[in-house]
């Protein structure tokens, strides 16, 4: 009896076969004939050691695996973030606590207290000493969240100080993520002289960006944060650790916003569109929006897919074309790497474990990251984290979310997690999720070898310095 097709045969536009492996993440080229996949499976995974089922799966998390995943084993505590502000003088009409998202807090205005900050910190840094012991090479990572962050810059200023002074052994990273509108340079001397990593978000030109980011009353903001930039470069033109968040929605025009990128030379570290998950913010769009941009982004597609026939032409890894169209497919470039290897908590899809990081918010609650909702708390800062609750909620996770991910084909690319699937009270996917995932990762993967048959050199040649200059500028935040 035939084995069930781990993985997906799918062709390039040149007509070539190709079979995406889906238990190594490996994409080989199988000839235009039947694929036996015994003899696959006998050649690649048998020779390899790799498992033919899923025989390192827990079924019931407990308490004391998720600590010891999470301490013994040194996959915890890799990154403090902490809300220190609720507070935003901008209402941009994405925002994920406008009224579009109903399982996100609305709008606040509170600050974290120092005093609440100090116990994080606390507790971060005695369980990030024992696992440092077990992994030498991390570095303690703090970051700094809003709300606009700056609107606290206090107790910003107050963490770090104390962080340098009662911990001087510790080399920190610190990072922030801010809306660039108090980026004024006393905030811009503190920032580059304690070394952080800065994310500011801008959309682009400026009818691009004052479409949807706004201050309170209405004002737009493009010109205020663009003289903060144009500032801080005149006094850091050599400053590496400063990037550009951006976000598109179906009216963006995607040539204006490449041309204010280049013109800017401003490195844009990320430009994704804006979360159509849960959210009834594309009601407002009319069906020639949605025609419109699929048009306008097809184009763009195509205009990277000639630079990339055009041999030694693609080097920038600053570009925006690339950033925007390129680094979904580094992915695919990197994707037995990256995503290779699953936690064997929860080996399916791409969430992370929580207590991975610990995102505290201003009352002093862990949740499992800055995206999802505040409904699933897993600890505060007076008793630490709960395992047993993270053990549930893993439970839940597994048994509501990966109840077919046995038999997926395309299931090491999966990037389902708890704050994509969180409700108010529960865990769950939209019913058709896993089949149009599946359709979506097979058209990427078509485009994704067609470019390399294209330019066999394309990704080769700059992926491994492409994350690490990200990573070089914004650190954890990437």
């Amino acid at each position: 009896m035939t084995s069930r097709l781990h993985g997906i045969i799918f062709y390039s536009k040149r007509g070539n076969k190709y079979f995406y492996d889906n238990k190594t993440g490996f994409i080989f080229p199988i000839g235009n004939g039947n694929f036996d996949y015994d003899k696959f499976q006998h050649k690649y995974h048998d020779k390899l050691g790799i498992q033919r089922d899923f025989d390192n799966i827990i079924d019931n998390i407990t308490a004391l695996s998720v600590e010891d995943y999470l301490v013994k084993n040194a996959n915890g505590f890799k990154q403090l973030i902490l809300e220190v502000t609720s507070r935003c003088n901008f209402r941009c009409s994405y925002c994920c606590y406008s009224n579009h998202y109903s399982m996100n807090r609305s709008h606040r205005s509170s600050d974290m207290t120092w005093e609440t900050a100090r116990k994080a910190i606390e507790y971060y840094m005695k369980n990030f000493k024992v696992v440092a012991k077990r992994n030498p090479l991390i570095l303690p990572t703090v970051g700094f969240y809003g709300g606009e962050p700056l609107l606290n810059f206090g107790v910003v200023k107050e963490i770090v100080n104390y962080l340098k002074t009662n911990y001087e052994k510790f080399r920190f990273n610190f990072n922030i993520t801010i809306n660039g509108s108090l980026f004024t340079e006393g905030i811009q001397d503190f920032l580059v002289k304690n070394d952080f990593s800065i994310l500011l978000s801008l959309d682009g030109d400026r009818e691009t960006h004052n479409r949807n980011r706004v201050k309170i009353d209405r004002i737009s903001t493009f010109d205020k944060i663009m003289n903060n930039i144009d500032l801080f470069r005149e006094n850091y033109p050599n400053y590496c650790k400063f990037g550009i968040s951006g976000c598109y929605n179906l009216k963006t025009n995607f040539s204006d916003v490449e041309k204010f990128f280049t013109d800017e030379r401003l490195f844009v570290v990320t430009y994704n569109q804006i979360d159509p998950n849960n959210t009834s913010y594309y009601s407002c769009f009319k069906t020639k929006d949605f025609s419109r941009f699929e048009y306008l982004y097809n184009k763009f597609e195509s205009k990277f897919a000639r630079y990339v026939e055009e041999q030694g032409k693609y080097s920038d890894i600053k570009d925006f074309l690339y950033s925007m169209i390129g680094r979904k497919y580094l992915n695919s470039s990197y994707h037995s790497v990256l995503k290779g290897c699953r936690s064997y908590i929860s080996p399916f899809t791409g969430t992370c474990i929580p207590g991975e990081k610990l995102y505290v918010s201003i009352n002093g609650d862990i949740h499992i990251c800055e995206k999802i909702n505040h409904n699933h708390p897993i600890g505060d800062v007076d008793r630490g984290l709960n395992y047993q609750y993270i053990a549930d909620l893993i439970n839940k996770y597994n048994v509501s979310v990966c109840v077919k991910c046995e038999s997926c084909s395309v299931q090491k690319y999966c990037s389902l997690c708890l704050a994509k699937c969180a409700t108010n009270t529960d865990f769950c996917k939209a019913q058709n999720y896993c089949d149009n995932f599946e359709k979506s990762i097979s058209i990427m993967l078509h485009k994704f070898v067609s470019l390399l048959e294209n330019n066999p050199e394309i990704f080769k040649r700059i992926t491994i310095n492409y994350y690490t200059n990200i990573l070089d500028t914004v650190g954890e935040q990437f």
